[in-house]
């Protein structure tokens, strides 16, 4: 498994609580390169009320081309596999459901296993809790399977940037435009310190009236640069929901390209929270990676100018904070679609209460249950809540540490004679502007990770095949 980041791109979630097999078979061909055999598998299947056998997952998959099995194996097998099994396990609640295994992975004592949850995400799951989920060992194996995946313009966070009705040259106009906009705030600074001291200095009319001039010009010039890269973020945001939203919902009008089985509540709230996700990723996307992005390529640059191992030290810190964020990316993502499944799973079973359909129970279990769903879902909320905090945290924590080593090699230089107080202070608040930006790309990546996810489900459900 050396290429998880790429198999993470083959995901594909679950519409019903029926069609787990479906979108385990879909994840199947999409590892193999079938991307459009996917889309047509989710769009034109109907999957009965109580889900595939493997047996009809297996001739499914023989119609697409790919050879399967329906076998019987145990956990030492999926070790030595390398390609993926649809395995038949049982969920939390008690209920059938399928995953997808990719192997096997050693760390350290203990073995970890790659699986695809299609109610969730992929994630990797331990050999004991695996063992007890997969007490049926009956598992759909695929023979002979390369690894193709999506193709370079679908992966990572290639989606979100095709938006048609967007212009491509405004995608670098919004990175210019934050450029202009902090040198005029910085422009704007120098003037309101050094200008008006010079000209109350020197007690000349003339000059006072002059500097107030060009504070006024300055400023209307910042005020019109940062309206237009509001419209320009408009424009952005009314293109995504032109692509998706407004397409969606024609499609829902003129019943075109949407699945056989048809859009219920359910897929309609999940493909809604679908379009949700991809305008904050764009969003994020714009407003955070290409303008904050951009400024600290630039505040980077001049600290390397000014003092190279200054300089260094920053790049080397924002290197290892971009690698810890894309590495727990993919885990607080794990995290809250698991959240948002309880979630779900508490608000259709309340919905079954209202419609009678809650079974046998008498009212006290049913009460009991409920209240245990509600009380699961908030000790999993507080878990990621707290979670997320302790990345903030430590992130605020490596800033500071930055900062302080910026801080001890300059103090050092002075000492030397080979830097000034002034120099000093200036690479000591880059540092520190730069810690403070990097905390919000980081928080962005998680955003926008969820966004283009989001946009490849959207795709594959919701878009007719494209040949």
């Amino acid at each position: 498994m050396k290429n998880l980041n790429s198999i993470r791109n083959t995901f594909v979630r679950q519409s019903a609580q029926s069609d787990c097999g479906l979108a385990c078979l879909a994840m199947v061909l999409i590892y193999s390169g079938r991307k459009n055999d996917a889309a047509s598998l989710l769009m034109e299947s109907r999957v009965p009320e109580n889900g595939l056998s493997l047996l009809e997952m297996r001739r499914l998959a023989e119609r697409f081309g790919l050879t399967a099995r329906c076998v019987s194996m145990d956990v030492a097998t999926l070790r030595r596999t390398s390609c993926p099994s649809i395995l038949h396990i049982i969920d939390e609640t008690g209920d059938p459901h399928f995953m997808v295994c990719y192997g096997g992975l050693k760390k350290g004592r203990s073995w970890q296993y790659f699986v695809a949850d299609p109610a969730r995400k992929m994630h990797f799951i331990s050999e004991d809790d695996l063992t007890a989920a997969w007490k049926s060992n009956a598992a759909l194996y695929f023979e002979d399977i390369l690894f193709k995946g999506l193709p370079c313009r679908e992966r990572a966070w290639m989606p979100l940037l095709t938006i048609r009705s967007f212009p491509k040259g405004l995608w670098f106009s919004i990175p210019f435009l934050n450029v202009c906009i902090t040198l005029l705030g910085i422009a704007l600074s120098w003037v309101l310190q050094r200008g008006i001291e010079d000209s109350l200095t020197g007690k000349k009319q003339s000059l006072v009236i002059a500097v107030l001039l060009l504070l006024l010009i300055i400023t209307i010039f910042k005020s019109m640069i940062a309206y237009i890269k509001q419209r320009v973020l408009i424009k952005l945001n009314n293109a995504v929901n032109e692509q998706y939203l407004t397409s969606y919902i024609r499609k829902i009008v003129y019943k075109q390209d949407l699945p056989q089985a048809g859009v219920n509540n359910r897929t309609l709230k999940i493909h809604l929270t679908d379009i949700q996700k991809i305008q904050n990723a764009v969003s994020g996307f714009a407003s955070v990676m290409l303008s904050e992005g951009v400024l600290i390529l630039l505040v980077l640059s001049g600290v390397i100018y000014t003092e190279p191992v200054a300089g260094l030290i920053n790049a080397g810190y924002l290197i290892a904070m971009l690698i810890v964020a894309a590495k727990n990316s993919p885990e607080i993502a794990y995290q809250t679609a698991c959240l948002n499944e309880m979630s779900g799973r508490a608000e259709n079973q309340l919905s079954d209460e209202l419609k009678g359909l809650f079974g046998k129970m008498n009212p006290e279990s049913r009460l009991m249950h409920h209240h245990r769903n509600h009380h699961q879902y908030l000790s999993s909320a507080r878990q990621v809540a707290t979670r997320i905090s302790r990345y903030n945290l430590f992130y605020e924590c490596t800033g500071a540490l930055n900062v302080l080593i910026v801080f001890s090699v300059c103090i050092f230089k002075m000492e030397k004679m080979e830097m000034s107080y002034g120099i000093l202070m200036i690479l000591v608040i880059s540092s520190y502007f730069i810690a403070v930006l990097i905390q919000k790309i980081c928080n962005a990546i998680v955003v926008i990770t969820e966004g283009a996810d989001a946009s490849r489900q959207f795709s594959l459900n919701c878009t007719q095949k494209q040949h």
